[in-house]
């Protein structure tokens, strides 16, 4: 229905990552119009960084990127055919923790994420425990990408019986990535993304930052902002510590970084010509710092920004001060705004 739907009307060329660098005709109007006419389609689907700023611009919704997904699934179906799901055993008694936390093949790149969660979680007074300290294991979304569902669920299963052999409140992951592949898996509001706990853990009053004048540039990845739709709490805690920069695309709108796992087929130099254009948006407003809140896209804007790429949770940790602190701070303002109000009476 969707390759049926399609208009042609070219919007998609305007907002794909791709294009804007000169890497044309994987695009949906000609990927659709290929389906169409029974031509060739291998190239589209390993090219397609899979953003979804297409389907997100799209008038008559179609979703490209279901369609290159299955057609992948398709190539895959022989291989898939003979996985079987491996048994994990689970343990009887499970010893507790307040936060499980997963952070990915990806996020084991960027120790330094960690590092400012464990910190922030110990001034928290919060007890956690990494699923992946120790050893590694894949949430199963590069599989997924590549077209092997079986395999790919096979590996997510290895990992959720993993996360139940222990009793948690929370399952947090710091990779948008794993969280999406997660979420389905757990009653809602188990799963949260860390950005999404670390303003609940604000809103409680359990994080302690002194707002600076820090500007920051803020890149809102695909799979958190269009893939899970959670735009707001980054900003928020951004706004928090510092001066949050508005830039021509954030959000939805938000600019691919060029690390897609689904675009095997693309070279180095394309990826970073892709991350080259996301790092002059985000470089445009002589920010101090850029933030992200994706290990990937912290990864590839690190090659291409002009300034330092920084994790939320590391922007986070570096502005925390003793709750005495804040509560002192409070007091000198509220004694300032009192003697302003009183010199006006007078």
């Amino acid at each position: 229905m969707e390759t049926l739907s399609c208009s042609a009307c070219g919007l998609c060329l305007d907002v794909c990552p791709l294009a804007r660098n000169n890497i044309a005709g994987i695009q949906p109007v000609y990927f659709i119009e290929r389906l169409r006419d029974g031509c060739d389609t291998n190239t589209d689907l390993w090219k397609c960084l899979g953003c979804t700023r297409c389907a997100s611009i799209c008038p008559v919704m179609v979703h490209s990127h279901y369609t290159r997904q299955e057609l992948k699934e398709l190539q895959n179906k022989r291989v898939n055919a003979d996985v079987v799901v491996p048994f994990s055993q689970v343990t009887l008694e499970k010893p507790y923790f307040e936060v499980v936390l997963f952070s990915g093949c990806m996020g084991r790149l960027n120790p330094s994420t960690k590092l400012a969660m464990n910190k922030i979680l110990d001034s928290a007074g919060v007890t956690c425990h990494w699923v992946d300290g120790e050893s590694d294991i894949c949430c199963g979304r590069p599989l997924q990408l590549g077209g092997r569902t079986a395999e790919a669920n096979a590996m997510k299963h290895i990992l959720v019986e993993k996360i139940k052999n222990y009793s948690f409140k929370n399952v947090v992951s710091t990779c948008p990535i794993c969280y999406n592949m997660l979420k389905g898996e757990f009653d809602a509001g188990i799963v949260l993304h860390h950005t999404q706990y670390l303003k609940t853990l604000s809103d409680r009053g359990l994080v302690n930052t002194l707002r600076g004048n820090r500007l920051i540039a803020y890149h809102d990845p695909c799979e958190l902002g269009r893939g899970a739709n959670v735009i707001n709490e980054p900003i928020e805690l951004l706004n928090s510590v510092g001066v949050v920069l508005k830039n021509s695309e954030q959000g939805v709108s938000g600019s691919c970084c060029g690390g897609g796992l689904a675009a095997v087929a693309l070279t180095d130099a394309e990826r970073q010509s892709v991350a080259a254009s996301t790092a002059r948006i985000l470089d445009a407003g002589n920010a101090d710092v850029v933030v992200t809140a994706c290990p990937l896209c912290k990864k590839t804007l690190m090659r291409q920004c002009n300034r330092k790429v920084s994790d939320i949770a590391e922007v986070m940790s570096e502005s925390m001060v003793e709750k005495s602190v804040v509560e002192k701070v409070k007091d000198i303002k509220s004694s300032v705004e009192f003697e302003v109000i009183e010199c006006i009476e007078c």
